[in-house]
């Protein structure tokens, strides 16, 4: 650990960046402590700056979404599909059942798991310090929070279901964060802070001891800014407080692996990743989402119009499932089939990529998304706003 390191000459007088993660805040519990007086510290940022609800990431989870924060991409087009995903390619390396499952022990495999083609802001922006990210590439400074001994206790109160277990781990690692944090007095530093997460999966958004967590991220952002101002640096910090997700209520759910199993199929999901000749492999890959893939045994991924001989009645009986919403599937590298058990059915479809993609929205037999009718040749901006 580097303490008291002097800071370059070249980047003295530079702004610094905090980014806290504050993992499962909905928007609207957060407003709500700050109108009642109860987030000083964020409600002088909301003073200075401002307040903006903005959409996550597909998946909306913790480990994917932090992607676009830390990277400035979505987690798809960097290698991070999901919570969980299979590797047809059989290419990614200690992967137990060629697949992935960020909930275990494959967190340690998430930094390698994203292409190295593509920086993150700690190696933009150094020195660079993380604390309790689940995506720290590149971090000059270490990361508090991913060492042995740290994993250790995360995975005591995580395996358990401790929430208040993993309320005072997690404070400790925030102590530990804010220490390195004053002796290294980083250009770009980020802290997860998930228990607000941890809370809501357990008692609901909305509990008065998710706002407790909320607190947390208070009282660690007031942290910050005093050391900062100790140190002279208070006019060059900037705070910014970001959402990977929020939390909605959930009334059905449907154990999609026995349901496939009922129906005769060979199922590899975990924890049954041994399972051999698979028909399917299922990765619960996110909230309220889970990937299927047909025939994993081939190498070679098979588009719809190819596999839909063989899949088409699962895909219907899919539909007829209580609890299933929308069911898609890729026709080609470009078009999604979408469909809806009530609203019918549409074609999702984007032409040309990355920056200059455009994007249509064509309605077949209904209205699945909800978004009005045909919509065509919008651009990213566009095409946020329609939904």
């Amino acid at each position: 650990m580097t303490r008291n390191r002097t800071i370059p000459d070249d980047i003295a007088g530079a702004p610094r960046l905090l980014v806290v993660v504050a993992d499962g805040v909905r928007p609207d519990v957060l407003a709500d402590e700050l109108d009642r007086g109860r987030t000083p510290a964020l409600a002088r940022l909301r003073e200075r700056g401002g307040l903006h609800t903005v959409t996550a990431s597909f998946p909306s989870v913790t480990g994917p979404a932090y992607v676009p924060f830390v990277m400035g991409r979505h987690p798809a087009h960097v290698g991070l599909p999901g919570l969980r995903w299979f590797d047809r390619s059989g290419r990614i390396p200690w992967a137990l059942g060629q697949a992935r499952s960020y909930v275990g022990i494959d967190i340690w495999h998430m930094d390698g798991d994203v292409d190295a083609a593509f920086p993150t802001l700690f190696d933009l922006a150094t020195p660079s310090l993380a604390g309790l990210m689940l995506l720290g590439r590149g971090a000059t400074h270490g990361r508090i929070g991913r060492g042995f001994s740290w994993m250790l206790r995360a995975m005591r109160v995580h395996f358990r279901g401790d929430v208040h277990g993993w309320r005072a781990m997690e404070r400790t690692a925030i102590d530990a964060f804010l220490e390195r944090f004053a002796a290294v007095r980083p250009r770009l530093a980020m802290l997860g802070v998930v228990t607000p997460d941890k809370f809501s999966h357990a008692y609901g958004s909305d509990a008065e001891i998710v706002r407790e967590g909320i607190r947390d991220v208070d009282g660690a952002v007031a942290r910050a800014q005093a050391i900062a101002a100790a140190q002279g640096d208070q006019d060059r910090l900037r705070v910014w407080v970001v959402g990977d997700h929020g939390h909605a209520p959930v009334s059905l759910h449907e154990d999609l692996q026995q349901w496939l199993e009922d129906r005769g199929l060979r199922v590899r999901a975990h924890p049954q990743l041994l399972r051999r000749r698979p028909d399917v492999a299922l990765m619960v890959s996110g909230n309220a989402m889970a990937h299927l893939y047909c025939e994993p045994s081939t190498r070679r991924r098979h588009w719809w119009p190819t596999l839909a001989a063989r899949w088409d009645a699962l895909r219907a009986a899919l539909l007829t499932r209580p609890a299933m919403d929308l069911v898609s599937v890729a026709l080609d590298a470009h078009t999604v089939h979408v469909m809806h058990p009530v609203r019918g059915s549409a074609l999702v479809a984007r032409s040309a990529a990355h920056h200059d993609a455009r994007w249509r929205y064509q309605p077949l037999d209904g209205d699945p998304l909800q978004l009005g009718g045909a919509l065509h040749d919008l651009d990213a901006d566009d095409a946020w706003s329609a939904t």
